[in-house]
C-alpha cells in the first residue's frame, strides 16, 4: 500500500514534471507541446483508475466512474512544467533581453508564484476546515506583494 501511495501521489507528479520540463526545454512539437499537459492530465487520472478503482470494480462487481478531477490535477502538474522548461528554452535562445520580454517574464513568474501560494493556502486552510478561504487568502498575499514588488522596481530596467 505504501509503494502504491508514494508511486501515486509523489513519484508520478515528479516524473510528469520533469518530463514536461524536458519537454518545454527542447520545444518538442513547438506549439503542439500544450496538447500533452492533457495527455499527461488523462494519464495520471488512469494511473488511479487502472489500479485502485479497478481493484474495487473486480472487488465488489461494479462500477465506479472515475475521477475526472484528476485530469485536472495531472494537467496542471505538466502546465507548469513546460512553462518552467519554455522559460528556459527562451532564456537559452536569448530572447529575453529585457524591455517587453522581460516584463512577460516577471508576468509569468507572478503567476507562477500566485498558483503555488494559493495551493498552499489551500491544503493550510483544510487543516482548519476551510480549503478555499486558505486559498483564496493565499493569492491575495501574494499577488499583493508582487504588486508590491513592481511599484518599488518600476524604474529599474
Amino acid at each position: 500500500m505504501g509503494y502504491s501511495l508514494m508511486f501515486l501521489w509523489i513519484i508520478l507528479p515528479v516524473t510528469t514534471f520533469v518530463v514536461s520540463i524536458v519537454i518545454g526545454k527542447n520545444d518538442f512539437w513547438e506549439k503542439g507541446k500544450w496538447a500533452f499537459t492533457l495527455f499527461f492530465g488523462v494519464m495520471y487520472m488512469l494511473a488511479e483508475y487502472g489500479t485502485f478503482k479497478m481493484a474495487n470494480n473486480i472487488a465488489f462487481d461494479k462500477l465506479n466512474a472515475p475521477d475526472w478531477g484528476m485530469i485536472v490535477g495531472g494537467a496542471i502538474i505538466s502546465a507548469i512544467g513546460m512553462l518552467i522548461g519554455s522559460l528556459f528554452n527562451k532564456k537559452r535562445n536569448k530572447t529575453f533581453n529585457g524591455g517587453a520580454n522581460m516584463s512577460k517574464f516577471r508576468t509569468v513568474v507572478a503567476v507562477i508564484i500566485m498558483i503555488l501560494c494559493g495551493v498552499a493556502g489551500l491544503f493550510l486552510g483544510a487543516t482548519l476546515n476551510n480549503a478555499i478561504g486558505g486559498g483564496i487568502l493565499g493569492v491575495l498575499i501574494s499577488g499583493i506583494a508582487c504588486i508590491i514588488y513592481v511599484l518599488d522596481n518600476q524604474d529599474k530596467k
